[in-house]
């Protein structure tokens, strides 16, 4: 943590501030929108479009680097971090431009029947041919397809892909192309005064509208509302995306460029003709015009902020609060021709067509609210992982506690005269330096309970060092350091120079720098010095710098540690590695300092001369930044998220604001004799600590107001081996961490689900890396991976977005905690492989603190009778003779730090092929002893346990379940004794997989099968339906019932029961004929049966023939014989014969209903014929006669 200048230097420059304060307090604003800088671009820019996934920003410069037009175009790409341009050849006139941010592909069109597609990450090119004059271009990022409009009265279909082309005829010429993502449909108004409607799917086209003048789409995807402007009347055509039905709004004179804020449902249309803006209440289609001083050109809306940014023609462009539709201007370079935004960053972009450049505009409003607090805030500190706030108050001797959602506070009591504050975000906690009192006060950031802890005399400055959660503070009266341990609230001392003024902590070396403000002489009229501590020994070392150090910062990315030396004109760069140094010069007396590391920028603030010296930490080069009406500089924090500046102005009661890409100034009232400054990056809030001597607030400075945007995020760290559990963060000793995020889209009347999730560590500024969705596509919540590399011990905080159908949520963030790592992890062989042969060689990461490594490998975990490796210094061995029989082998690495061991452990499978155990004894098949007996088997290779299940059934256990461990044999008890069939199933455990071998045996004893209770044998059914039960009989591991017309048949019903012991029949015949039942047992692999008769019920009726009529004659010596089945039949027998009841001519037994007699006499005579029935085990005939001819 970075201190103040003293008590009494403040006291004695007090009256002097004061007045000061009274002079300029008049004279200071509130700041809106600023210019930042003019960006070089080509020549003649048209158009301007933003990749926000990238922070790439686009320029189409329709004469591309040659002022008099005649060469190709180009695209000028803006680094949106550096603001660095890099020029893009394209076609010649391009005009048009839009992105593709889920591919990084970006589509220029030029009328020359072409479309330049740029590859955004290697600014590579290819050229697509479209139809006739391209005026527009659309892109669809979910379906991966672009449309571009011509006014040759086509649309060409890019697959973005392939790039390959479809041409659509649309019958006149396309004037603009939108997409509905969340329809699929693309909306294109022609110059016939119609809407050509595209289905995205099949390319299928229909038309709505017919109003001459339709011009410019924009579309709602929200509301499923599509609005073109119309310049021939004046107004604004409304399609209602489902229904395709139209209405009509009035707006200002010939409207042309249109667009859609759908997080607040506004449309800004601009209205070229009557210098005006109309917006219309997408809910209402109410319109309302706001004014400007000149003729709006193009339009562009932040939702996050929910403004609209309107260039005008001229050299200005003027911005619209959402909200009020209240505006402001800001100044451009001339011909302000095009505007778009990124809503991330809050940057706006510019394109000035005779400019030709664009003019980067700061979005942020700065807006600032008073808060409440204790008497004379003199110190702050941000939670941002819980969005509280910790507010010093030197003269009432408390802490006021602020919810940075709300702005509500709370009081916590602490020691006399509390001057530093800091905060543990892991663990949230809270420290509070009470100088007079000389003590501590430690206050839960959960229940703002308080316990207080003894400190040296006069502690002054506090700083936490998350990672070891181990806390300092600087005591400048007793010249120590007091070091409390976070964890036991224990505390030890160790001692500094003389006046030990400000803390730092690099907590990647674990290293902690104390600014000595007199040095180690006691003489302050000597350089200083800077005590650093090593946190591991506590043991110190001093180094000399400039004269009266006051603050110190660090930049645990290049490991440099900076001194603002007060008393003098530089500061001091001490060498984290080798504590030498070096100097940079900046203005007089820097009192502060505060270092952006993601930018490696150091700022430093001049209270000798009212200026920010800004120090490049690669080159030591120095720039100064000044703002007018800014006097008194004494404190400074820095937002790396955005890149932002604050700088506490104590003389004149205002906050500077620097733009750190830009160095452009801006100034921001507050209260009374600022003095301590704190940035939340997360809610991009800053925190200014008003410590005149009657002062009671804090002045909360929004970076900019934001919307509500309907999506939200809810993150998740991935536990594994090296989590760190039990503290208020997801904390893990891993650089490589791995996150969740479910993501949630409430957007209404349209639920549009996410469609793609990005983030980055610590900034928002960089280029965005996409997470992996890892459940389908259009999914809501939408479920991603997210993956971190070398990640540097401390905390840092993970931002991200969603985009949905085109629009984009709020940033989220994350806060997550990298902790100094307290054992090895093996690396190499990869845990769970299988190793190469005999000798392995075991690798694991390095750990600077360890003093000794130590490696087990065993046949178990945590043993080591296959090889234990001792006194390792390296991070690698050998082990030679291991086993190759498959087998499971664990190995578990000890890593000593500090007297300490941490154990990381990893298994892996043996070379060779495994061989699973096999049962010798009882033998397969035969027949066991009784209810008891043993059962033993082979060792097998590579097992690691073993189990037995014997059932009736194969793979069943429900006789028994044995985990036998490494025992080869195992003892059953339960076994029956009624001689049916057993299964016995031994598993091995064989590199973490079960491998199986199956057996079958004879329990001991006689099994009988079972039998038939009910329905008693040989009785009648009363019905269709019968319950049949029988007896369990001995040995029977399943039951199967027949039911047919024929004895052993099944043609009523078959029926597997398992194990139960009865079955209902509902297909029975109510016929009175015979029916068969078999009842089967499955004894020792093979079916008993036993068979039973019944009579169904009702009446049984015989057969009568159905032709040749009786007494009919016979042509012939064959005839057909048909008949009725008659009731109950079960089956037939047909005599014919020279007399009744003879056969001598044919014989036919079975049970068709009909037969073929092809033997008759040819000598004529009489043919007869007895048709016999078979019902209830009685046979029953019709006799018939025929005369043959």
């Amino acid at each position: 943590m970075q201190s103040r200048s003293n008590l009494l230097r403040r006291k004695q420059r007090m009256f002097r501030t004061v007045l000061i304060s009274l002079i300029l307090l008049a004279g200071t604003r509130v700041s809106a929108q600023t210019w930042l800088k003019n960006i070089p671009a080509g020549v003649a820019p048209v158009a301007v479009a933003i990749n926000p996934a990238t922070n790439k920003i686009y320029v189409v410069n329709s004469c591309g680097t040659d002022p008099a037009c005649g060469g190709p175009g180009s695209v000028s790409e803006i680094d949106g971090k550096t603001k660095q341009v890099q020029t893009i050849v394209v076609g010649s006139s391009p005009q048009a431009i839009a992105i593709n941010p889920l591919t990084n592909k970006i589509y220029v069109t030029s009328p020359a029947n072409n479309v330049t597609v740029i590859d955004g990450a290697t600014r590579g090119t290819t050229t697509v041919s479209v139809g006739g004059n391209p005026a527009a271009v659309a892109v669809n990022p979910i379906t991966n397809k672009i449309y571009v409009a011509s006014s040759k009265s086509t649309v060409t279909v890019i697959d973005g892909v392939t790039n390959g082309t479809t041409i659509l005829s649309v019958g006149s010429s396309g004037l603009d192309v939108g997409v509905n993502q969340a329809t699929n449909e693309i909306y294109v108004p022609l110059g016939n005064g119609t809407i050509a409607v595209i289905d995205g799917v099949t390319n299928s086209i229909s038309t709505v509208a017919d109003v001459p003048g339709l011009h410019f789409v924009a579309i709602n995807s929200v509301t499923n509302k599509i609005y073109v402007s119309n310049n021939f009347d004046s107004s604004v055509e409304v399609i209602d995306g489902a229904t395709k039905s139209t209405a009509m709004i009035p707006v200002g004179t010939n409207p042309w460029k249109i667009v859609v804020n759908s997080v607040s449902n506004k449309v800004y249309v601009a209205d070229v003709a009557s210098n005006d803006v109309t917006v219309i209440d997408g809910a209402t289609n109410q319109a309302t015009p706001v004014s400007l001083t000149a003729q709006p050109q193009a339009i562009a809306v932040n939702p996050i902020t929910n403004q609209a940014f309107v260039t005008e023609l001229g050299s200005e462009i003027t911005v619209i609060d959402g909200t009020t539709n209240g505006t402001s201007t800001v100044a451009t370079d001339t011909r302000p021709f095009d505007v778009a935004v990124n809503p991330i960053t809050n940057e706006v972009y510019v394109a000035n067509n005779v400019g030709n450049d664009v003019t980067l505009i700061s979005g942020d409003t700065n807006r600032t609210t008073n808060v409440s607090v204790g008497t004379r805030p003199f110190a702050v500190a941000v939670n941002s992982a819980t969005s509280k706030i910790y507010v010093a108050n030197l003269s009432s001797n408390d802490v006021t506690v602020i919810d940075g959602k709300t702005n509500t506070t709370t009081a916590v009591t602490t020691g006399v005269d509390p001057s530093a504050v800091a905060v543990n975000p892991v663990t949230n906690k809270v420290y509070v330096a009470n100088n007079y009192s000389n003590d501590v006060t430690v206050i839960d950031g959960v229940t703002n309970d308080t316990t207080t802890l003894q400190a040296g005399l006069g502690p002054d400055a506090v700083a936490v060092n998350p990672a070891t959660n181990t806390i300092y503070v600087a005591n400048r009266t007793s010249n120590n350091v007091t070091i409390i341990d976070g964890a036991s609230s224990s505390t030890s001392t160790v001692g500094t120079g003389f006046l030990p003024w400000a803390l730092a902590v690099n907590p990647v070396t674990n290293k902690i720098y104390v600014a000595n403000y007199c040095g180690t002489a006691g003489d302050c009229a000597f350089n200083g010095s800077v005590t650093v501590i090593d946190g591991l020994t506590r043991s110190t070392t001093s180094v000399m710098v400039g004269l009266l150090p006051t603050a110190i910062a660090v930049n645990p990315v290049t490991n440099k540690i900076y001194v603002a030396n007060s008393g003098a004109n530089y500061i001091t760069i001490i060498d984290g590695v080798t504590n030498s140094t070096t100097f940079a010069t900046t203005g007089t007396s820097p009192s502060d300092l505060a270092v952006n590391a993601l930018t490696n920028q150091i700022y430093v603030v001049n209270s000798g001369e009212d200026d920010v010296s800004v120090v490049a930490g690669a080159t030591l080069n120095v720039t100064t930044v000044a703002a007018s009406l800014a006097h008194g500089p004494i404190a400074v924090a820095v937002n790396p998220v955005t890149n932002k500046i604050y700088v506490a102005n104590n003389g004149s009661n205002n906050v500077t604001v620097i733009d750190g890409a830009t160095n452009a100034a801006t100034l921001v009232g507050v209260g009374r004799v600022p003095s301590a400054i704190a940035v939340d990056p997360t809610s991009d809030r800053i925190y200014v600590a008003n410590s005149d001597p009657a002062s009671t607030t804090v002045t909360v400075i929004d970076a900019a107001v934001e919307s509500t945007i309907p999506i939200a995020s809810v993150f998740q760290g991935v536990t594994d081996s090296q989590t760190v559990a039990g503290l208020s963060i997801f904390a893990t000793e891993n650089s490589a961490p791995k996150l969740t995020a479910s993501v949630t889209s409430t957007s209404s009347p349209i639920l549009l689900a996410p469609s793609a999730f990005y983030y980055q560590l610590d900034s928002a500024q960089g280029a965005w890396q996409r997470a992996s969705q890892t459940n389908p596509r259009n999914s809501n919540p939408a479920a991603y991976a997210l993956s971190l590399q070398n990640v540097k011990v401390g905390v840092h905080t993970v931002y991200a977005f969603a985009m949905y159908a085109g629009n984009l949520s709020n940033l989220s963030s994350y806060p997550i905690a990298v902790m100094p790592p307290t054992k090895a992890i093996l690396l190499t062989p990869a845990n769970g492989s299988t190793l190469p042969g005999a000798s392995a060689t075991f690798t694991w990461t390095n750990v600077p603190t360890a003093t000794q490594y130590t490696l087990y490998v065993g046949s178990t975990p945590g043993s080591h009778d296959i090889a234990f490796v001792n006194a390792l210094q390296s991070n690698s061995t050998t082990v030679n003779n291991i086993p190759t029989n498959g087998a499971s082998i664990f190995v578990t690495l000890y890593t000593l730090i500090n007297g300490k061991y941490g154990v990381n452990a990893s298994s892996y499978i043996e070379a060779g092929t495994p061989v699973p155990a096999a049962i010798v004894s009882p033998a397969e098949g035969s027949t066991l002893a009784g209810s008891t007996d043993t059962f033993s088997w082979t060792s097998g290779t590579g097992v690691s346990q073993y189990s037995l299940y014997v059932g009736t059934k194969p793979g069943l256990h429900d006789i028994a379940f044995i985990n036998a461990g490494m025992n080869t044999s195992a003892t059953v008890t339960t076994l029956p004794t009624n001689g049916g069939t057993l299964y016995a199933t031994l598993y091995s455990l064989i590199g973490g997989t079960y491998q199986s071998r199956s057996y079958t045996y004879v329990a001991a004893g006689t099994a009988t099968k079972a039998t038939m209770i009910s329905p008693a044998n040989g009785s009648t059914f009363t019905g269709n339906s019968a319950t049949f039960t029988w007896t369990a009989g001995s040995g029977v591991t399943s039951y199967s019932l027949y039911v047919g017309t024929q004895p052993g048949g099944h043609d009523i019903a078959f029926i597997n029961t398992g194990t139960n012991t009865s079955a209902t029949v509902t297909t029975l015949p109510t016929n009175g004929g015979t029916l068969y039942v078999t009842l089967c047992s499955l004894i020792a692999g093979t079916y008993q049966r036993g068979n039973y008769t019944y009579v169904a019920s009702g009446t049984a009726t015989k057969a009568t023939m159905i032709s040749p009529a009786n007494g009919t004659t016979i042509t012939g010596n064959s005839a057909t014989f048909t008949w009725t089945p008659g009731s109950g039949v079960t089956s037939y027998s047909l005599y014919v014969g020279t007399r009744f009841g003879a056969r001598d001519l044919d014989y036919v037994p079975g049970t068709s209903t009909s037969a073929t007699v092809t033997n008759l006499p040819a000598t004529g005579g009489t043919v007869y014929v007895r048709l016999w029935s078979y019902i209830a085990g009685a046979w029953q005939s019709v006799d018939y006669s025929y005369p043959n001819n």
